[in-house]
């Protein structure tokens, strides 16, 4: 389907794509894009196993704390501050 056939007509636009196309011709995908019948993909079913026995999911992403101090938001030194060329 070219803009040509589109002309003077209520279109849709695919959100993977871009395409203009008719409205009828979009589906909502498990993701809430609205896609082209063309663009579609299903769900994985690996996004539904549940955790294995003995696991939990954690709450709170695990490593160092991530602070960010007002003085840490200078530039980095450069290589003459560092006295890398002396």
């Amino acid at each position: 389907m070219t803009d040509d056939d589109l002309d003077g007509q209520i279109t849709g636009v695919c959100q993977r794509t871009g395409f203009n196309v008719r409205p009828e011709d979009l589906v909502r995908e498990w993701t809430g894009l609205l896609v082209r019948r063309s663009s579609f993909e299903p769900k994985h079913p690996m996004l539904d196993l549940p955790a294995p026995r003995g696991e939990r999911v954690r709450d709170k992403a695990t490593g160092p704390d991530q602070v960010i101090d007002a003085g840490d938001l200078r530039a980095p030194p450069t290589i003459a501050e560092l006295g890398a060329n002396n």
